[in-house]
């Protein structure tokens, strides 16, 4: 699954994959409070998207800082964020094509093959 960035106040920044690297809380490298988990990503921008720099370089290294500044988000739309499945172009989520991924990766698991001899 993949997440659509539009005004940031559905997605956590700190727990929900909205980068490519991975949740940003296996990247931070302070101690992140409870509540901070919790956090929407427009949290950490003022209300024209700008990122607040000097919090995010506090807590997370300089190539995701960098990465997240190149996310462009506008805290003002209303536009909601979005999640959509990266498997499929359109990124609507079909049981297909779940099942064709499950089903291939199954094929060349060794216990696979024992379950069926």
């Amino acid at each position: 699954m993949g997440m659509n960035v539009n005004n940031g106040h559905s997605t956590r920044f700190w727990v929900d994959n909205w980068l490519s690297c991975a949740p940003l809380i296996k990247q931070v490298t302070r101690e992140l409070f409870e509540v901070e988990a919790e956090l929407p990503i427009a949290s950490y921008c003022n209300e024209f998207g700008n990122w607040d720099i000097e919090v995010l370089s506090q807590a997370l290294p300089y190539d995701i800082v960098l990465m997240i500044m190149a996310v462009a988000i506008d805290p003002t739309t209303k536009e909601r964020d979005a999640v959509f499945w990266k498997l499929k172009s359109t990124g609507e989520f079909l049981v297909k094509t779940a099942y064709d991924v499950q089903s291939t990766q199954s094929l060349f698991k060794s216990s696979y093959w024992k379950q069926i001899w």
